[in-house]
C-alpha cells in the first residue's frame, strides 16, 4: 500500500512537472500593427525573427485599411511583405477593409488577442528589437502573470538604451506605476481595466487631485496629452492606457537596459516626427536583462530617475539652451513652463486654476 501511494505521488509530481513545462514553452504571441511604412516594418520583423524564441512564437499581423486612396499603394506593400515572412510558428494575418486609425487599431487587436489568449507582446512596425526581446518579455510575462498588482511589461525605455539621461543608476528590472508603450505585454485580466473615455479618465485624476503626480510631479505632459486626447487633437490609446493603470495603482515592470530602438521618426509618423529624431538613441549595445524576484512596488527613487529624464526631454527653445548649462536649473524652469500651461488650461475651461509648484532639488 505504501509502495503504491510512493508511486502515485511520484506519477502525480511528474505530470505537474510535465504541465508547467508544456506552459514554460508555450510562448506568448506577438501582435505586430502595420500601416504603409515597408521598410520599418522590414527591420521590425528582421529583428523580432532574429529572437532564438521567435521559431516558437505566433506572430499576428493587424494591418491598417489605407486611409485615402494615395496611401492604397503603399498599405498593399506591406501586406505583400509579410505575407513572405517566415521564420515564426505561425503568422496570421487580419486586414482591415477600412482604415480604423492606430488607437482602434490597436485597442481592437489587444482586445481580440488577450480574449483569445490570455496574453499579449504589442509591437508597432517602427520598432527594432534586440535579440533578448522576446526571452526578456515571456520570462516577466509568466513570473507576474498572477500577480494582480502588476498591470504591465514593457521591453523599450524611451528615453535611451543604457538609461543615458538617468541621474541614478538602475537595477536588473523595476516597477514604475502605469504603463509603457514601446514594446509591452500584459495579460487579460489587466486590460479589463483600460478605459477608452479620455474624459473620465481625466475627470478621476482631478477628483483624486492626481494630476500632478500623473505627469511625475510636472515634469511630463501626460496631462496635457489626455486633455489633447479629449480635444480631438490626438488619438492616444497610449495615454488612455496609461490613466487608466495609473488610476488603478498598478505597476509596469521596465528593464535596467532598453531591448527596443524606436526609429519611426519620420513625417509618417502617427504621434512622432523627424522633430523628435535627436531623443533618439545611438547604435545600441544590446545584452540580457535577467527577471528576478523583486517587490512589487515603485520605489521613489526609480520615479525621481523618471522625472530627471523627462525634465530634459522638450523641444522647447529656452529648455534646448539650459540642456548646456545646470540640470537644477532645467528641471526648474520645465516646471515653470508646465505651471503656466496648466494654468491657461484650467482657466480655458472656466476652471479656477488649482495648480501649485512643488519643488522638489
Amino acid at each position: 500500500m505504501r509502495r503504491a501511494t510512493g508511486r502515485f505521488f511520484w506519477l502525480a509530481f511528474a505530470a505537474e512537472a510535465l504541465l508547467y513545462s508544456a506552459k514554460m514553452k508555450t510562448y506568448v504571441p506577438v501582435a505586430l500593427f502595420t500601416y504603409k511604412r515597408l521598410a520599418f516594418t522590414q527591420a521590425t520583423v528582421e529583428a523580432l525573427r532574429a529572437n532564438p524564441e521567435a521559431a516558437e512564437t505566433e506572430l499576428f499581423v493587424f494591418s491598417d485599411g489605407p486611409k485615402t486612396e494615395a496611401d492604397g499603394a503603399a498599405v498593399e506593400a506591406v501586406r505583400a511583405y509579410v505575407r513572405t515572412v517566415t521564420g515564426f510558428k505561425r503568422v496570421t494575418f487580419h486586414d482591415s477593409p477600412v482604415n480604423k486609425g492606430l488607437s482602434r487599431s490597436i485597442i481592437d487587436g489587444v482586445s481580440q488577442m488577450v480574449e483569445a489568449y490570455g496574453r499579449v507582446i504589442v509591437m508597432e512596425d517602427d520598432l527594432v528589437s534586440s535579440p533578448y526581446f522576446l526571452r526578456y518579455m515571456n520570462a516577466a510575462l509568466q513570473r507576474y502573470e498572477q500577480a494582480d498588482e502588476v498591470g504591465a511589461v514593457v521591453g523599450g525605455l524611451w528615453f535611451g538604451f543604457q538609461n543615458r539621461h538617468l541621474t541614478t543608476p538602475m537595477p536588473e528590472t523595476y516597477f514604475i506605476r502605469g504603463s509603457g508603450w514601446l514594446g509591452w505585454g500584459t495579460w487579460k485580466r489587466a486590460w479589463a481595466h483600460f478605459e477608452k473615455d479620455g474624459s473620465a479618465l481625466l475627470r478621476a485624476l482631478e477628483e483624486r487631485q492626481l494630476t500632478h503626480e500623473f505627469s511625475f510631479n510636472d515634469t511630463s505632459e501626460y496631462t496635457q496629452m489626455l486633455q489633447a486626447q479629449i480635444d480631438g487633437k490626438n488619438d492616444s490609446w497610449a495615454i488612455r492606457w496609461q490613466a487608466s493603470l495609473f488610476l488603478k495603482g498598478k505597476l509596469t515592470l521596465h528593464p535596467g537596459v532598453s531591448h527596443i530602438l524606436h526609429i519611426g521618426y519620420d513625417a509618417n509618423a502617427t504621434h512622432c516626427n523627424a522633430t523628435h529624431a535627436q531623443q533618439r538613441p545611438q547604435t545600441p549595445v544590446w545584452r540580457p536583462t535577467e527577471v528576478a524576484a523583486i517587490p512589487l512596488c515603485e520605489l521613489p527613487e526609480h520615479r525621481k530617475a523618471f522625472e530627471d529624464c523627462f525634465a530634459v526631454h522638450s523641444d522647447g527653445f529656452f529648455l534646448q539652451k539650459l540642456r548646456r548649462g545646470n540640470r537644477r536649473e532645467l528641471v526648474f524652469f520645465r516646471r515653470l513652463m508646465l505651471a503656466y500651461t496648466r494654468t491657461a488650461t484650467h482657466r480655458k475651461r472656466g476652471k479656477l486654476s488649482r495648480f501649485t509648484l512643488t519643488w522638489r532639488h
